[in-house]
């Protein structure tokens, strides 16, 4: 499987998918990837879609998203959900530490630019830096994940 590829498939899937749904251009609409903390401490994932630069809200509140709603569907019959969510936290994690940025504070903002996907890292607000997907889903994360994932069987 070629990470990069499927990622820029499904980043670009989802920002379009979002921006007909609400009448918007594709260049206003952004996918962010971040880490949350909860209060014991534990790191997740958190998805979410902004329209220029804000999150999206539904009836007053931002719009929640899973894998599976970036996805565009209900039952993810190829497993994505449950590899991708992993690259992006091992990904995430990594450059918080490369960068000196808090876990809870790093998030990857992916847009599209004439119809390419393009990821920007932030701290907080902050640009830090444009990423780029081959350095994101390199043979190194993937051996680390599956790694990770013969260690917990």
């Amino acid at each position: 499987m070629n990470y990069k590829e499927e990622f820029n498939k499904i980043a670009s899937k989802a920002i379009n998918r979002e921006s007909e749904k609400e009448k918007i251009p594709a260049d206003k609409v952004h996918l962010q990837l971040l880490l949350k903390k909860d209060a014991d401490g534990d790191i997740s994932n958190g998805y979410r879609y902004l329209v220029d630069g804000l999150p999206l809200m539904e009836n007053g509140k931002e719009v929640k998203l899973s894998f599976t709603d970036i996805l565009g569907v209900k039952i993810d019959l190829k497993g994505y959900s449950l590899i991708v969510p992993r690259f992006i936290k091992k990904v995430l994690l990594k450059l918080s530490v490369q960068h000196g940025i808090p876990a809870e504070n790093i998030s990857a903002i992916v847009r599209l630019v004439d119809s390419k996907v393009r990821v920007l890292l932030y701290n907080q607000f902050s640009l830090v830096k444009e990423l780029q997907t081959s350095d994101m889903f390199s043979d190194s994360v993937a051996m680390e994940i599956m790694q990770d994932q013969l260690n917990e069987q």
